[in-house]
């Protein structure tokens, strides 16, 4: 594992959050389950966040940090997309762990830019 960037660390948390966020979701909706279509979304966009982010913790490339940029991009439209906007807590999660996700992409592409190779 060469040079691994703190960035990287916080991006895969935060697909960890993702992937639980509809096992979270039910303390804060009193127990209501989430439609099947939003679970998986939720769990394959956090999965992929987390492979993604492993990846670029094991070998650093541009297209890792794009990726990411992309799906952080993606979950912050999910809720709006999937319709489940109305769930304040499950909606806000969603799309500030997309900020989180697509800000440190972004920081990591700006930072390492000279560094990082482009295949």
């Amino acid at each position: 594992m060469k040079d691994q960037r703190w960035q990287d660390w916080f991006t895969c948390a935060a697909g960890f959050v993702v992937f639980f966020l509809p096992s979270i979701n039910i303390s804060f909706s009193g127990g209501a389950m989430l439609g099947d279509t939003i679970t998986w979304a939720l769990w394959i966009v956090g999965s992929v966040i987390v492979v993604i982010a492993l990846a670029a913790l094991a070998n650093p490339r541009r297209w890792e940090e794009w990726a990411e940029l992309v799906l952080g991009v993606l979950l912050m439209i999910l809720p709006f997309a999937l319709g489940f906007h109305d769930q304040v807590a499950l909606a806000w999660t969603a799309i500030g762990t997309g900020a989180i996700v697509a800000v440190l992409s972004l920081w990591a592409l700006v930072s390492d830019s000279h560094n990082l190779p482009h295949h």
